[in-house]
């Protein structure tokens, strides 16, 4: 199997880099470092540089992709652009993309989520949902590593990093959870995770038979008139996922209701130019 790290030569990704080099049962030739420089501060060249410097210390591969985002840019402009390049490349070359989140990553974003007044879902950031077109590797998930093992095993193996300075930025409301999160009990934090854990099994179990409900390419358009509107409403959410379209709740409504009352013949219209044809006695998407 070959892998694509995402290393930004942070302390996170450094210490995901010898993680994999060190398993005997990974040949090196099977590892490519990926780097995103987003352009965004002055220091990103010098992170760029060393993060190719040490996947050639480590004797693998290295890519990277430069663009001129900019210092103002999002969070979540900043992210999309990243996983474009990473997945993209992930996908040329055949490779699982490998990332190093861990336990504090994932309580910040369920943190975000729930601050953003997401749905159930905000429960789950890091689900490989079953009908996902790309899923992503986080191996220290899986070892149930916190940011404290990411810092024992960089000290026991004297990895060296690159600091990112924005870490410390108040305007950023990831650094802004992440303080607050420093002073939570170990308690609450691990409860929050058990139950991010305990939701994943029952989205999976939903969006497994979500998805044999709804797996034909044509849908039957008075089935969506008897359902409730939460049911009807997770049907279309895995019917657009297995057709690669991401929308938003207010979206799912409006499909519904488009459903529910269009005349035959009727368009509507989707994220990113998507168009569904609803006919009398069904509806599907327009290719």
């Amino acid at each position: 199997m070959n892998y694509l790290l995402a290393v930004s030569g942070g302390v996170d990704s450094m210490v995901l880099l010898d993680y994999f080099c060190a398993n005997p049962k990974i040949a090196k030739e099977n590892i490519t470092v990926a780097h995103f420089n987003h352009g965004t501060r002055p220091s990103a060249d010098t992170d760029e540089a060393f993060a190719k410097a040490k996947a050639q210390e480590y004797g693998v591969a290295f890519i990277s992709k430069k663009l001129f985002l900019g210092e103002g840019v999002s969070e979540s402009d900043a992210r999309e652009a990243r996983y474009d390049f990473l997945k993209f490349e992930a996908t040329r070359r055949n490779a699982t993309l490998t990332t190093a989140h861990h336990l504090n990553d994932l309580t910040e974003s369920i943190l975000i989520n729930l601050t953003r007044g997401t749905g159930w879902r905000g429960l789950t950031p890091m689900y490989n949902a079953p009908t996902s077109t790309y899923n992503i590797y986080r191996p220290f998930l899986e070892l149930r590593w916190t940011k404290a093992d990411i810092l024992k095993y960089a000290a026991a193996h004297n990895i060296t990093f690159r600091e990112d300075p924005t870490n410390s930025e108040d305007n950023y409301l990831r650094n802004r959870i992440r303080e607050q999160l420093r002073q939570a009990s170990q308690k609450n934090t691990a409860s929050l995770q058990d139950l991010s854990y305990r939701q994943s099994v029952l989205r999976q179990e939903i969006e497994e038979i979500a998805t044999q409900l709804i797996s034909d390419k044509t849908i039957n358009r008075a089935w969506f008139q008897t359902l409730d509107d939460s049911t009807a409403l997770e049907l279309l959410y895995i019917y657009l996922k297995q057709n690669g379209i991401s929308a938003t709740t207010p979206q799912l409504k409006n499909f519904l209701e488009a459903i529910r009352t269009y005349t035959p013949g009727k368009l509507f219209n989707l994220p990113k130019n998507h168009l569904i044809k609803i006919e009398k006695t069904c509806f599907y998407l327009k290719k």
